[in-house]
This record gives C-alpha cells, sequence and structure tokens, in this order.
C-alpha cells in the first residue's frame, strides 16, 4: 500500500510495531484507517469520494423549509405566549421606574 520511514529507540520496540501494522492497521490519532483493515481501496480517494455521493443524495433529498414560524406549530404559539409576557413585563417596568421616580422627587424636595 505505502512505504514511511521510522526511527526507534530500541530493537524491540521497531519489532512490536511492525508486528502490529502487519497484524493490524496503521491508527494516526485514533481516527479511522486510511482504508478498511486488510482490503485496499478500490481506487485512491475512495472514502473521500462515498461522502460526497452521499452529501449530494442529501442534498437531493432535502425538504425545502421555512425559517420563519409558521401558524401551524407550537414555536408560533409560543412566540405569541412570550410576546403577551414581555409586553406585561415592559408594563411592569414601567410602572416600577415611574413609581421610583415619584418617590425620588418626593425625597428631594
Amino acid at each position: 500500500m505505502g512505504q514511511a520511514f521510522a526511527i526507534f529507540k530500541s530493537k524491540d520496540v521497531a519489532d512490536s510495531i511492525i508486528s502490529k501494522l502487519r497484524n493490524g492497521c496503521l491508527m494516526i490519532d485514533r481516527r479511522r484507517p486510511p482504508a478498511e483493515c486488510g482490503k485496499p481501496g478500490s481506487f485512491p480517494g475512495h472514502i473521500i469520494d462515498k461522502i460526497r455521493m452521499k452529501q449530494r443524495e442529501e442534498q437531493r433529498n432535502a425538504v425545502s423549509t421555512s425559517h420563519c414560524s409558521q401558524i401551524d406549530t407550537f414555536e408560533f404559539e409560543l412566540a405569541l405566549d412570550w410576546l403577551a409576557l414581555r409586553a406585561k413585563a415592559d408594563l411592569w417596568w414601567k410602572t416600577l421606574n415611574e413609581d421610583q421616580a415619584k418617590e425620588i422627587v418626593e425625597y428631594l424636595s
């Protein structure tokens, strides 16, 4: 498949690595092996081509959806509830600020 050059500190470590490579697959950084173990790829870049084919298929099968909530969804109902609560909260803050402003004016005079 391929060739590499490596330097090891001892012969025992080198022999151990070579036997692991002959009996298994090369794994770099705990990622997937470059090809299926024991099976050479059918052509160079076979993993990338499979991913591209899958992405194209997903794009073909994608359903167009709106980015805004629609009237018949629970998100729309939640948004309406949130807007009503927000209006109440704004009214509460306005009333609180007005009351505090009156208290400050009375305290200063």
